[in-house]
């Protein structure tokens, strides 16, 4: 009987850790332990899709004179990584400016862009592309690689702090996420003979599918505007002010996609 209630006691211990979870609970990630997986599920990316809004909000301005101009830019794409093919294209808007839209390839190492007007294409000359414009201008999941480790993939000795900070998790188009985010803020000298400094600061958030590692959102923020400002006369002056945000949504990772060379028409 005293063997019997001790067995009975430790099922039910047993049972109660389960319905718990104390047998299934893992140890918490870091927000650093995330990007070292973000990092790894870059590198075997094949593929994949991206949507990119984007608004700014450019203020001219000295003591008599006030000019704001307010931008959008739509961008949707694809990028082969394993063969680095692009395309995307890119809609804008502008105050004062009549809509654009522009189409981007990148096929064989040869670059295309073209330019709708009225419903016609008209193609710029075509170019190989090089060594000064990286494959990260190209592919947004490099780039984020390189905002995400603060580390040039073409240059790894330039290197940016980075202070991730996990946030609370999420939940992005019914997927749940890790979601990791960071500040930045910088003085950019202004020019050559320094009569002024750029203060410039950026807000990012990540959004990262937890089952994949995969990015399925980025939000950045950055506000630009001068600083130790000694220029005269100050009413002459004209300075700038920037604030720009904006949104990438990343999806269909390693899908598989055709990216050919538009037919140009002579």
């Amino acid at each position: 009987m005293k063997n019997t209630c001790i067995l009975l006691i430790a099922s039910v211990s047993v049972l109660c850790c389960v319905l718990s979870g104390c047998e299934t609970q893992t140890p918490s990630l870091t927000a650093y332990e995330i990007r070292t997986k973000i990092v790894d599920a870059m590198r075997s990316a094949t593929s994949y899709k991206f949507t990119m809004n984007e608004t700014a909000n450019t203020t001219y301005y000295n003591q008599t004179y006030t000019s704001v101009v307010l931008s959008t830019n739509q961008r949707a794409g694809e990028i082969d990584i394993t063969h680095k093919q692009v395309h995307f294209d890119v809609y804008t808007t502008a105050t004062g400016a009549a809509p654009t839209h522009i189409i981007n390839y990148l096929v064989h190492n040869v670059t295309y862009i073209g330019t709708e007007t009225g419903g016609q294409i008209t193609w710029e000359n075509t170019s190989k592309i090089t060594a000064s414009r990286s494959w990260s201008t190209w592919s947004r999941l490099d780039a984020e690689w390189e905002t995400l480790t603060g580390q040039s993939r073409q240059n790894p000795m330039q290197q940016l702090n980075v202070s991730l900070q996990r946030q609370a998790d999420a939940v992005f188009n019914g997927t749940p996420c890790y979601v990791l985010s960071f500040y930045q803020n910088l003085t950019v000298n202004g020019n050559a003979a320094m009569t002024w400094n750029t203060s410039e600061s950026y807000l990012h958030t990540y959004w990262i599918a937890k089952d994949t590692f995969h990015i399925l959102s980025h939000y950045a923020r950055r506000i630009s505007e001068p600083i130790n400002d000694t220029r005269e006369p100050l009413s002459d002056a004209l300075r700038t002010r920037l604030i720009a945000e904006g949104t990438v949504t990343y999806f269909d990772y390693n899908v598989p996609v055709t990216i050919e060379a538009p037919t140009i028409n002579q």
